[in-house]
C-alpha cells in the first residue's frame, strides 16, 4: 500500500509541477509579446516624430502610463535651421516631451514620481542626485519644485530616500 501511495504522489507532484511549468511558459510568452507590442509601439513614435522634426535628432522614447516620454538630441545645425536663421544654430540642449495622456497625480502618485526621478537622476551621478538637478528636472515629470521639496521630506521620513552627502539623494 506504500507503494501506491508514493506512486499516487509522485504523479500529483508531477503534474502539479508541469502545471506550474505551463502557467509559467504562458506568462513568459506574454511578457515576449508585450515588450514587442512595447518596441513597436516606441518604433511607430519614433518614426512619427523623426518625420516632423525639421532637424535630425538621436530619439528615445520612454512609456509612462499611457504617455510616451520622447528625448531628442539634435544633432547640430541642418539646412532648414540654417535657412530660417542668418547665423549659424547650434541645438545642443535635449528636447523632452510628452505624448498621450497624462495621468491625474495624486500624492501617492506624486510621491512615486518624484522617487523615480530621484532613481533615474541618480543613476548618472556617483554621489547621488543632486538636489539642483532633480528640482531642475521636475517640470519634465510635469511636478512643480514646491511639490518636489515637499515629496522629498516625505520620503525621507518614510526612509524611500536617503542622502548620502548633503544635498544628494539616492532611493532605497
Amino acid at each position: 500500500m506504500s507503494d501506491e501511495h508514493s506512486e499516487s504522489a509522485g504523479e500529483d507532484t508531477s503534474v502539479t509541477i508541469s502545471t506550474v511549468f505551463d502557467k509559467l511558459q504562458t506568462a513568459a510568452d506574454h511578457e515576449e509579446r508585450a515588450d514587442r507590442l512595447r518596441s513597436e509601439a516606441k518604433r511607430e513614435v519614433l518614426q512619427s516624430v523623426a518625420d516632423t522634426l525639421p532637424f535630425e535628432a538621436e530619439m528615445t522614447v520612454k512609456v509612462r502610463g499611457k504617455a510616451f516620454e520622447i528625448v531628442c538630441v539634435p544633432h547640430g545645425v541642418t539646412e532648414s535651421l540654417a535657412e530660417e536663421f542668418p547665423q549659424p544654430v547650434t541645438v545642443s540642449t535635449p528636447l523632452r516631451f510628452i505624448l498621450g495622456e497624462r495621468e491625474q497625480l495624486t500624492q501617492g502618485t506624486t510621491r512615486g514620481i518624484v522617487k523615480q526621478l530621484v532613481s533615474e537622476v541618480a543613476r548618472e551621478y556617483d554621489a547621488g542626485a543632486p538636489l539642483e538637478v532633480v528640482l531642475e528636472r521636475a517640470p519634465e515629470y510635469g511636478l512643480s519644485v514646491a511639490i518636489v521639496e515637499t515629496e522629498l521630506e516625505a520620503l525621507k521620513e518614510q526612509g524611500a530616500v536617503y542622502e548620502p552627502i548633503a544635498d544628494h539623494f539616492r532611493t532605497t
